[in-house]
């Protein structure tokens, strides 16, 4: 079905010029239904015919993180860096999720001029995919900068 929308006029574009080009995007358009409704039918004539059934499978191609695994990575921190820091964890759908780790004052190497409402947060985004071993790479890296 095609909607009708509201026509927006170009300036510089003359009424004719105007006119032809919305007559062509209307007809791509009825076109393109067309050929999808086409290709509905010829689908399930020929599945009707065979007795066949499309299933188009959901897959998760970046699984999120699970339950639990805040606790493993909460003893990643303590085993790298110690129980003192903090961590925070933002969970996206989109595949990834955002680390923090919230650095203790007193080991902190950051100018305090340079730190957000005076606290010294180190975020890096991670893709799900990666989870435990992703997380412990960016621990032994603010270990590293902080010489841990």
């Amino acid at each position: 079905m095609i909607k009708k929308s509201k026509i927006v006029r170009v300036r510089g574009v003359t009424d004719g010029a105007f006119k032809i080009l919305v007559d062509k995007v209307t007809e791509l358009a009825k076109t393109v239904e067309d050929d999808r409704k086409e290709l509905l039918d010829k689908i399930n004539a020929l599945s009707e015919s065979h007795s066949l059934k499309i299933v188009v499978p959901q897959v998760e191609p970046n699984p999120s993180p699970k339950e639990g695994e805040d606790k493993e990575w909460r003893d990643i921190i303590d085993e790298l860096l110690g129980k003192d820091f903090g961590m925070e964890v933002e969970r996206s759908t989109a595949g990834y999720f955002r680390f923090s780790i919230i650095v203790p004052a007193e080991k902190s190497n950051t100018p305090k001029d340079l730190l957000i409402k005076g606290v010294d947060k180190r975020t890096k985004t991670i893709e799900n995919r990666m989870g435990s071993v992703g997380v412990e790479a960016f621990c032994r890296l603010v270990a590293t900068n902080l010489k841990i």
